[in-house]
C-alpha cells in the first residue's frame, strides 16, 4: 500500500497537487505551521533555526514531491538528522 498523508487537524488523505494550495491558504490565513501525519506513522515535529529553512516557493515543491514520491527531490538540499 502506497503511503498516504494527512494533515494533523483534518481528517482525510491529502494529494501532492492540493498540498501546496492548501498550505498557502493556511499562511494567508495566518497558520504557519502545517503538521502532517504519515499512513506509515512517520510524525515527526522539529524547530529549524532559520538557516535549515528554504522559500516558501522551495519548501511547497519539495512537500509536493515528497508526498507523490516518498522522498525529497533529488536536487533538493536533504539532510538527515540521525
Amino acid at each position: 500500500m502506497q503511503e498516504q498523508w494527512h494533515l494533523a487537524d483534518q481528517p482525510g488523505a491529502v494529494d501532492a497537487e492540493s498540498l501546496a494550495l492548501t498550505i498557502e491558504q493556511r499562511v494567508s490565513q495566518g497558520t504557519m505551521t502545517t503538521c502532517l501525519e504519515s499512513s506509515r506513522g512517520r510524525t515527526q515535529v522539529d524547530d529549524y533555526p532559520d538557516h535549515d529553512t528554504v522559500p516558501l516557493g522551495e519548501a511547497l515543491r519539495i512537500v509536493a514531491h515528497l508526498v507523490a514520491e516518498g522522498v525529497p527531490p533529488s536536487d533538493a538540499s536533504w539532510q538527515v538528522d540521525r
